[in-house]
């Protein structure tokens, strides 16, 4: 479970890259390659969130809100 602590509405998930092992990859290409999922909406804000101890950059397509802690 994660927590939303911002909102990104400059980026996207097709122009926010990061690097994975050496190689640069974009946020859709990481959640495709990772999770076999495909961003449809190019132009979304992207949630930041802490989880594991970092902050990561999450698309808004593929969270669901479950309630104010």
């Amino acid at each position: 479970m994660y927590m939303v602590n911002d909102i990104e509405f400059d980026s996207g998930p097709y122009n926010t890259t990061f690097d994975k092992d050496g190689v640069k990859m974009t946020i859709a290409d990481y959640f495709w390659k990772t999770y076999q999922l495909k961003v449809t909406e190019k132009k979304q804000p992207m949630l930041i969130v802490n989880g594991m101890g970092k902050g990561n950059m999450i698309p808004s397509e593929f969270c669901l809100l479950d309630g104010v802690p």
